[in-house]
């Protein structure tokens, strides 16, 4: 029995290929796979199986499917790229990853869509020269959407922020109702300091889709840094409704609210807010001195019965400066501790505490 979808011809495999191209609907698609295992390990209709899996997002079968085909499948530049797709998806070493694109590429520099994964893995782990793949997939398809937005991405991070104003302006044109493109418009007229622009954008990637936390989130942010608190509050709020609970994405969110607080002088919540930023990626690991948890409060600090602790200037010179005016404190309780500081504080800082306190260099930990 032959599966109908439209008017395609499914009796071949660029009918079945095509039918399953132009839609999302699983039950379609799992038809649609049926029908092409239905043709046992002829070569063509298995790689039109594991592109059918890749499609279900069934990435443990699609990899057992392609480990069980014979090395004569090693010929084609479609099995090197599924197995590449599903080993990604399924995050194993992404050298293998990575190799398998590249096999790919050898085999068929003609496809639009090996360049653009192949640049994509580059790219995301800076390994390659993905500049010039994302520049030969467009030059096979101009009208690859989200190979504009990513090249512009990389412009942006090579810090061409003209040439991904107009990668993002061609992605726009080919993609007007994605809200990721606006997002990251927006971000761009953020570091440009075009503000109302930025608002602008981020407000139509909301219009476009009211369920978007990176749009909610980085609206919210912008409202914050334009102290227009109770908007900047209604927003980050919409924000964590949008995410997901405990994640770094809605501590993101939770940090923000914090500053909100903060400067309505509500510190008691601001404060407490304001801890997330452990937990959000804007406080990377590798800036802790310590493998110790994190002391939030004295009482917190006498409970754990520490001989020492670790105190270091995790923000900015200015708040280095205010704060370290607190670790006469902990020497007047008579709590042995280690401060590191900016380098370039050291000399100011230990003139001002003589003897009682030697700051250290936090680079040289």
């Amino acid at each position: 029995m032959t599966p109908t979808h439209s008017n395609a011809d499914l009796t071949d495999i660029s009918g079945v290929l095509n039918a399953a191209d132009s839609t999302q609907d699983s039950s379609v698609l799992e038809t649609l796979y049926t029908y092409a295992s239905s043709h046992g390990l002829d070569p063509e209709w298995s790689l039109a199986q594991a592109y059918l899996l890749w499609r279900l997002n069934r990435f443990t079968e699609l990899t057992t499917l392609l480990d069980s085909l014979p090395c004569t499948f090693h010929s084609h530049s479609q099995y090197w790229l599924l197995r590449g797709l599903s080993l990604k998806h399924l995050s194993q070493n992404i050298s293998e990853v990575v190799h398998c694109y590249e096999e790919s590429f050898r085999l068929d520099d003609s496809r639009f869509d090996i360049a653009f994964n192949l640049a994509n893995i580059y790219y995301e782990y800076n390994i390659g020269p993905c500049e010039k793949l994302y520049l030969h997939s467009l030059r096979l398809n101009p009208y690859n959407a989200s190979c504009w937005y990513n090249y512009s991405k990389y412009l942006f991070d090579s810090a061409r922020p003209d040439e991904s104003f107009s990668a993002l302006k061609h992605a726009i044109l080919l993609a007007p109702d994605d809200v990721n493109i606006y997002i990251n418009l927006g971000l761009l007229y953020y570091s440009a300091h075009r503000w109302k622009s930025a608002e602008h954008s981020f407000t139509l990637g909301i219009s476009i889709d009211d369920s978007s936390y990176e749009a909610h989130l980085n609206l919210g942010s912008l409202l914050v840094s334009s102290r227009r608190i109770p908007e900047a509050l209604n927003v980050l709020e919409t924000a964590v409704h949008l995410s997901t609970p405990s994640s770094p994405t809605t501590n993101k969110a939770l940090f923000n609210l914090g500053l909100c607080h903060l400067l309505q002088g509500k510190f008691d919540t601001g404060w407490r807010l304001y801890q997330n930023r452990f937990s959000s990626g804007f406080v990377p690991d590798s800036s802790f001195p310590s493998s110790g948890p994190i002391i939030e409060s004295l009482h917190h600090l006498f409970s754990l019965n520490s001989s020492s602790i670790v105190v270091w200037a995790e923000q900015g010179l200015g708040d280095c400066i205010q704060f370290s005016r607190y670790l006469i404190l902990l020497s007047n309780l008579g709590i042995k501790f280690d401060f590191y500081c900016h380098s370039s504080l050291v000399p100011l800082l230990d003139s001002w505490f003589i003897q009682s306190i030697s700051p250290k260099d936090l680079s040289t930990i």
